[in-house]
């Protein structure tokens, strides 16, 4: 398994998550730094915490490429349930934004809508769809991008269990604990241990970037130049042998 790194986005509810940064598309709001907690996990895990411009330090002195997870808070999500009719569900994608547009504040071509695909019970409250601000969402992908990560996984930070509690509770928590949410059922339970080596670990970061919750597609590793050679040189030898066949 690959190194990496769990980012979890610590923000104030009023505030850009990516404010003052050099690599940031807005850096007018300086004033508003989100806090960033992140694991470093390779044979073991570190935990740091700082702002963006930290990491972005902190990243470009690592020699090696680490999968990305990233942990989205949850004041900058809003859930919703949305019942898909059974005659329409292989064009559910496309329906959801449709479905869902009532329930929202902003015009649709604002915000970025997640589907899990999944059926929920809507006597006890369960939800399946996950909405942000488009802007924010893909600048928030954007910040990120660099030669040393792969993005794996974007999703909400309240699906990983035992971070979760972790976490202090705020006034704006216990508002939040009122409104729409994933369920229990959802949850992937953090490691005791991270560690790349251990199979519980192995186990979670499977869990993250296979969850219904993760917004996002994998990014795949890239090729390097010798990786292209090797690829090559299978290519070259499979069309001889065909040659030697077709002449045969």
């Amino acid at each position: 398994m690959s190194a990496a790194i769990i980012l979890s986005l610590q923000s104030k509810p009023e505030s850009s998550l990516l404010a003052s940064s050099p690599m940031s598309v807005d850096a007018s709001q300086e004033g508003d730094i989100a806090l960033l907690n992140w694991w470093s996990v390779t044979d073991s895990s570190e935990q740091l915490t700082g702002q963006l411009e930290d990491f972005e330090h902190w990243l470009e002195k690592q020699n090696m490429v680490f999968n990305l997870y990233l942990l989205l808070p949850r004041q900058a999500l809003s859930f919703h349930q949305v019942e898909v009719p059974a005659g329409v569900k292989r064009s559910a994608q496309q329906l959801i934004p449709v479905l869902v547009e009532e329930q929202l504040a902003q015009d649709l071509d604002q915000v970025q809508i997640h589907y899990t695909g999944q059926d929920v019970d809507l006597e006890e409250r369960g939800v399946n769809v996950a909405v942000c601000d488009r802007t924010w969402f893909e600048q928030l992908q954007g910040v990120f991008k660099s030669s040393k990560v792969r993005l794996q996984a974007c999703l909400p930070d309240m699906i990983c269990s035992q971070y979760h509690k972790t976490n202090d509770v705020t006034v704006n928590d216990n508002i939040l604990a009122n409104l729409p949410a994933p369920t229990e059922q959802d949850y992937i339970q953090w490691p005791a241990e991270l560690s790349i080596q251990n199979e519980e670990s192995v186990r979670f970061f499977n869990q993250l970037k296979q969850s219904n919750w993760n917004m996002i597609i994998p990014e795949r590793a890239q090729l390097g130049e010798m990786g292209w050679i090797v690829i090559g040189c299978f290519a070259a030898a499979g069309l001889y042998l065909l040659n030697l066949h077709l002449a045969g």
